[in-house]
């Protein structure tokens, strides 16, 4: 039974290498909708550019179990500090198992123009994949990202993943280009709506939506949905003093549903 939900597991995932990396337990909450946004330290894996809107030093850790198969695990952890006009990050993510794993260590920087109206980011990626008794595979990306404030509280911009047509063992199709478009409004200081267009070269233009919902200074609640494939999302985070317990969870209409966990630290540096 083990090695069939192993071999399970792969044939999910085998048609992006990677793709699981560009989120956590805030980020599914809204259905990786936050293509831009203000001041949320893991953004920039979504779009390098909005680094350079946060205001404080955080550190996050965040877990799942994709469809809640115990032989796959999914585990990031995400740093963010701003330095004056700059913004900087660090995250490593970790998919698989004993058998297969990928891993991913991102670096990412970023900065203010035309008087904190413009932002512009790039992450750089070391991509690796470990298959047991089979050699390691290593490969580079690099994304690029921009950001726009049209006004305090509208904002939008875009980003290419992987523009650089990074290839492990000589296949460039197996970490596709992905191109990122969002808009993300804030018609009043409890609500934050994000949509979003994404185009990865093999499927169709998959729809994003998210909302955010602060329901006190303790309590802020998420939703999101993606198009394609179509997966609801809902979330809650709870905040205290510096330290943020964040709780999401995924459906797939198909593969079923992934809980993700996460918790982070926040401090003005």
């Amino acid at each position: 039974m083990k090695i069939f939900v192993i071999l399970l597991s792969f044939s999910l995932y085998a048609y992006a290498a990677f793709e699981t990396f560009d989120s956590n337990a805030f980020l599914c909450g809204l259905g990786g909708s936050m293509v831009t946004g203000n001041n949320y330290f893991s953004a920039f894996l979504l779009n390098p550019a909005t680094s350079a809107t946060s205001q404080n030093f955080s550190l996050g850790f965040s877990y799942s179990r994709p469809f809640g198969l115990d032989d796959l695990n999914h585990a990031n952890l995400i740093m963010n500090l701003p330095i004056k006009k700059f913004g900087t990050g660090i995250a490593f993510s970790n998919f698989g198992n004993n058998l297969y794993q990928e891993n991913r260590l991102s670096f990412n920087l970023s900065r203010t123009f035309l008087q904190n109206k413009l932002f512009i980011g790039i992450n750089l990626h070391w991509y690796k994949i470990r298959i047991e008794r089979y050699p390691d595979l290593a490969t580079l990306g690099t994304d690029i990202g921009f950001q726009w404030e049209i006004s305090p509280v509208i904002y939008t911009g875009f980003s290419i993943k992987n523009f650089n047509h990074p290839n492990l063992n000589g296949h460039k199709e197996e970490i596709p280009i992905q191109t990122l478009w969002g808009i993300s409004v804030k018609p009043e200081d409890q609500f934050t709506f994000h949509l979003a267009l994404q185009k990865d070269r093999w499927f169709p233009i998959n729809f994003l939506m998210g909302i955010e919902f602060e329901a006190n200074r303790f309590l802020s609640i998420q939703s999101g949905f993606n198009s394609y494939p179509a997966i609801p999302s809902i979330g809650i985070q709870l905040h205290k003093s510096v330290i943020l317990v964040t709780y999401s969870f995924q459906y797939h209409i198909e593969l079923g549903g992934t809980h993700y966990w996460g918790i982070s630290f926040n401090k003005k540096p």
